[in-house]
């Protein structure tokens, strides 16, 4: 059988027509899935974006409970180093005690040819302060806090004034009855 030229004409027409329905079915394939990747994209962009939120928050918290537990430990070797300044107190005492006795001197110019000048005290002070963290509103400092070792309590502050000011009486009156003998 024979096709004639314009059967052939529309064969050739129809198939075309067909390809470029293929291709327009196709594009809009295409086009569907550029949206659902960019869809996809956009999402998996969001997951990581609150992941790292959730990260961020997680080793925020951490910060925070580590920073309480430093700082608990800096008030805590605070509390240490005043018991320390006390008993050294206390031993310091003693120590310039032993020295100042002639027979643990004698002792020790016998023992040596030469006297040696022992220091007075058996402790000293270099550094007195302890680390510290604050936290702001949005970053954490690392910091130090200064201890006053030789601070006295508020009470013995209190007691020493007012022993100072009776001293002050007393000899402002010794002072007053002299005065008032001489004329």
């Amino acid at each position: 059988m024979t096709t004639s030229p314009i059967e052939n004409s529309l064969t050739l027409e129809s198939a075309i027509l067909a390809r470029h329905q293929e291709l327009d079915n196709l594009q809009l394939e295409i086009t569907f899935l550029c949206s659902h990747m960019q869809q996809l994209a956009e999402l998996k962009q969001q997951q990581m974006q609150e992941n790292l939120k959730l990260e961020l928050t997680q080793r925020i918290e951490q910060l925070e409970a580590l920073s309480d537990i430093i700082n608990a430990l800096s008030y805590q070797l605070e509390i240490e180093l005043n018991n320390f300044k006390e008993i050294a107190v206390e031993t310091n005492k003693l120590y310039q005690k032993m020295q100042d006795n002639s027979e643990f001197r004698t002792m020790e110019l016998e023992s040596s040819k030469t006297y040696r000048l022992s220091p007075r005290s058996i402790w000293q002070v270099h550094y007195s302060c302890v680390p510290h963290i604050m936290k702001k509103t949005d970053c954490f400092i690392l910091t130090h806090r200064d201890i006053d070792l030789f601070k006295q309590d508020d009470k013995e502050r209190e007691c020493q004034n007012k022993l100072e000011n009776v001293q002050n009486c007393r000899h402002d009156f010794s002072d007053f009855l002299e005065k008032s003998q001489n004329i």
